[in-house]
């Protein structure tokens, strides 16, 4: 098999994605959080004038708002159109034994689900350039070309690779159960038990105090900070040395998220090599 054949392969899975009634909502979904952004703002900023007197300054407004929506995409409801079309791609076909046909053929069994993940990861970047592109248009018209657009890039590119990595456990979820409920409940038991992880360590009142100093140092592996790495390499590459506020470059973090990325990854091509064809 060659880099065409795989490209061929590729094409076909994400063109098979989008053909998904779910997949279109999604995307739908990621287009209207983009056109909400700015006008929810501009509302926000009327209320405010209205109660206490004219805005000072809109500068720099534009391309904070176009972050923003990268924000409220990401915000729980884009990781459940990932999950259950991660679950559907896989699971389901491996259910209705439409997958059998694919891993008859005479192609490895991991190009199979590499070009799965790839569809999912293509997917996601579709949806955020929807969002991208929505709030941009949006913003632009109202309020020029204002602000540092060079961090909103870098939060969206950023979150290409995120989705990508929250993408890849999703999958390693699918391949282990090759149920689409097990695979969804699966992930909510995973988000839910990173979030208790994450709320102990910052408010537990009942936590040991030796753990205490440590809680800090803690917090970067958790996989909630690991795809929410876009967000911490944004703000650390949009610090500006001049204000004399130094914002250390989350290593710990990307450690974590080039774990999950490949380290789920592998493990689910290593789990799909090993099973029967049903």
């Amino acid at each position: 098999m060659n880099a065409a054949h795989f490209g061929r392969m590729v094409s076909v899975e994400f063109r098979k994605l989008l053909s998904r009634t779910l997949a279109q909502v999604g995307l739908g979904f990621a287009t209207l959080v983009g056109f909400a952004a700015p006008v929810i703002t501009v509302g926000l900023i009327y209320i405010a004038e209205m109660t206490m007197g004219p805005a000072s300054s809109t500068d720099g407004l534009a391309s904070q708002v176009v972050y923003g929506a990268l924000w409220a995409r990401n915000i729980f409801l884009i990781k459940v159109f990932m999950v259950t079309l991660t679950a559907l791609i896989f699971a389901s076909e491996w259910q209705s034994r439409t997958l059998r046909e694919d891993m008859l053929r005479a192609v490895p069994r991991w190009s199979i689900l590499l070009a799965k993940w790839l569809s999912l990861v293509g997917w996601s970047a579709l949806s955020l350039a929807l969002t991208f592109a929505a709030s941009s248009i949006m913003s632009v018209v109202i309020w020029g070309f204002s602000g540092p657009w060079i961090p909103t890039f870098i939060g969206y590119g950023m979150c290409i690779a995120t989705d990508a990595a929250f993408l890849a456990l999703a999958l390693l979820v699918a391949v282990l159960t090759r149920s689409v409920p097990a695979t969804i409940a699966g992930m909510f038991i995973a988000y839910a038990f990173d979030w208790i992880v994450g709320m102990y360590l910052a408010y537990g009142p009942f936590m040991p105090r030796q753990l205490k100093p440590y809680t800090d140092d803690i917090q970067p592996w958790l996989p909630s900070a690991a795809f929410d790495f876009w967000n911490t390499f944004a703000t650390w590459a949009a610090a500006d040395p001049a204000s004399g506020v130094e914002i250390a470059f989350p290593l710990f973090t990307l450690i974590s998220f080039c774990a999950i990325l490949f380290g789920c990854l592998g493990a689910a091509v290593a789990a799909f090599q090993r099973i029967d064809v049903p």
